[in-house]
């Protein structure tokens, strides 16, 4: 039976009166609901969820490893890729993270970049577009009117 068949049969079938034909009916819509989360499921096989986390633990050696694959980290690398970031791009993010002090923990705060927030999407967007700067920039400053005055530029 193909979907319009099916549609069709669904829209003609009195289920109180036709109950074998009914039986019918479901029994197919539950194959065919097999067949698409089938499909979905390879569909997001095609994603290299692995490769991902190799990399990060190849390029990022001064950062802790990520050791596994949560099923939130693997939600956050399919956004990633359905934002059709390549896996080209995650290397790319992955050497500005090594190659920027700031992110890498040279900061008065002593805090890294790890795994888990380099991949969600707003942080992995703004490190592909460098925005966490060189060491120069990392640095914190302690003028306080150009502090004051970068305050209330903010509320403008």
């Amino acid at each position: 039976m193909d979907m319009e068949t099916f549609v069709k049969e669904c829209r003609s079938c009195d289920v109180s009166s036709d109950k074998e034909k009914a039986s019918e009916l479901l029994c197919f819509a539950a194959q065919l609901g097999e067949a698409i989360l089938s499909a979905r499921e390879k569909r997001g096989s095609k994603i290299p969820y692995d490769r991902v986390m190799e990399l990060y633990n190849e390029i990022c050696v001064s950062l802790p490893k990520a050791c596994k694959l949560s099923p939130e980290r693997k939600r956050r690398i399919k956004i990633l890729f359905d934002r059709k970031y390549t896996i080209e791009d995650f290397e790319q993010v992955f050497r500005t993270v090594q190659s920027t002090p700031f992110l890498r923990g040279e900061n008065e705060r002593g805090w890294q970049a790890a795994f888990d927030w380099i991949i969600k999407p707003a942080n992995f967007l703004k490190v592909l577009e460098n925005a966490y700067g060189t060491a120069a920039k990392s640095k914190p400053s302690y003028d306080l009117d150009a502090l004051w005055e970068h305050s209330m530029n903010q509320f403008k």
